[in-house]
């Protein structure tokens, strides 16, 4: 249901700055943007961004840009935001948000670091990017952002993430004594959800904020084939385990197959699994993994570490895989050794184990989607933009001519129970939108 929900709120997005205008008080400041006063927003959107200092009001909290271009002039700059903006917590770049460099050509990023020179970034406390164009992201990103909480990719088309693409994230505290640092953060929430093109996931970049992380949402990628994991140098700096982290949705990647299990182990800035942390749910259901395989082995284990009931540190796993790459088993993990509650997962344990030997195959580790077809996004710096719908569904296990076409039943979330309904309440989102 994790995808369910960020369509919802993607939708009441949309809906929300489509009645915006009608609800709130509308002040120009510029020949792009409007101030609302309830709350109190800036909306930019619709033309060529502005080359000429501008002054904003200083208790606006949110800025929401739609529509607009940025050009760089002749020494490549963008006209920053003003410093009035003392109160600004929030930036949103929706659809159409595009960067261009003084020879006119397109820039494959958002010039964020140039946009909010002038103000405190550290009050910044969320970063939404929707069906932007990334080449990469790496550290100079999101320089000086040490306050962010939320960090959320919707629909974007991500070339590379660097696995430090975070260190930029962090404060350090040193101890005189020993001259060891330690890292915090504020980021609770990373979202990756639809992107096109990015391949791999470097967990690792998560080490450098896992004083502070509670959510991780890494949902529908498309042509996500490995999230890696190599564990950072750290030098004299120490980094928290993930105690904090509460949930972790890595659901309906079709051309992912595994999780490292080197990041279920408690380490430098490791150990969402480790015993006595607070991580209490993981989903990892809707993915390519085959049951023969070894994907499920390390978070079974995780389920079932915390057997004592009486603990307040319960876990709870929501899992599946694929039996030859046709039917689909899925269930609950309970944290009481394994053990299953339900007629649905006393079915899974028992057919799980008659399809999964005792020592799982770790040879089987090719995804169910590579049976089929390939990754559909060519993964190629000239390769144009073409975003996915908001409605439209991941990339599904199509077979080629003679092959076998597989049942996925609604447990995967493909073809979810109830998204009938839930489709039906998008479309009279967006209706209501239109007619705002």
């Amino acid at each position: 249901m994790a995808d369910h929900f960020i369509l919802i709120i993607v939708a009441l997005f949309r809906l929300t700055l489509g009645t915006d205008f009608v609800r709130s008080q509308s002040v120009p400041i510029n020949q792009l943007c409007h101030h609302l006063t309830d709350p109190d927003f800036a909306r930019c959107t619709g033309g060529k961004w502005p080359s000429q200092p501008m002054d904003f009001p200083s208790n606006i909290d949110h800025i929401r840009f739609w529509d607009i271009v940025f050009q760089s002039d002749d020494t490549s700059n963008v006209q920053p935001l003003p410093a009035t903006l003392t109160s600004l917590k929030q930036l949103a770049f929706y659809p159409n948000v595009t960067w261009l460099n003084h020879d006119g050509e397109v820039v494959r990023s958002i010039p964020l670091q140039k946009l909010t020179e002038n103000v405190n970034r550290t009050n910044i406390a969320s970063l939404l990017f929707m069906k932007t164009r990334f080449l990469l992201i790496n550290e100079q990103f999101l320089a000086g952002f040490t306050g962010l909480e939320s960090l959320m990719f919707i629909e974007c088309d991500i070339a590379v993430i660097v696995a430090s693409a975070f260190e930029s994230l962090i404060t350090l505290t040193t101890n005189h004594g020993n001259e060891v640092s330690e890292a915090s953060s504020a980021l609770k929430r990373f979202v990756l959800f639809r992107t096109t093109r990015l391949k791999r996931f470097p967990w690792n970049v998560l080490t450098y904020v896992s004083s502070s992380l509670e959510e991780v949402k890494i949902d529908e990628n498309s042509d996500l084939t490995a999230i890696t994991f190599t564990r950072i140098s750290p030098g004299n700096v120490t980094y928290t385990p993930m105690k904090r982290l509460e949930t972790v949705s890595i659901t309906n990647n079709p051309y992912l197959s595994a999780l490292p299990e080197a990041i279920l182990t408690r380490g430098n800035g490791t150990g969402i699994i480790g015993a006595g942390n607070g991580t209490s749910s993981i989903s990892f259901a809707g993915n390519g993994n085959q049951c023969d395989g070894c994907a499920l082995k390390s978070l079974i284990a995780w389920a079932a570490e915390l057997s004592n009931e009486a603990t307040e540190l319960s876990r709870y796993l929501w899992a599946d895989c694929r039996v030859d790459c046709e039917d689909t088993l899925f269930g609950n993990v309970p944290h009481t050794a394994g053990w299953p509650i339900g007629l649905k997962n006393a079915t899974f344990w028992a057919e799980l184990q008659a399809q999964q030997p005792p020592n799982c195959n770790a040879l089987v580790i090719k995804p169910c989607a590579d049976e089929y077809d390939p990754p559909t996004t060519i993964a190629s710096p000239s390769t144009p933009f073409v975003p996915t719908a908001a409605g439209q569904e991941s990339t599904p296990f199509f077979p080629t001519d003679g092959g076998p076409k597989p049942s996925v039943p609604s447990s995967t979330a493909r073809t979810p129970s109830g998204s009938r309904r839930l489709f039906c309440l998008l479309a009279i989102l967006l209706l209501l939108q239109s007619l705002a």
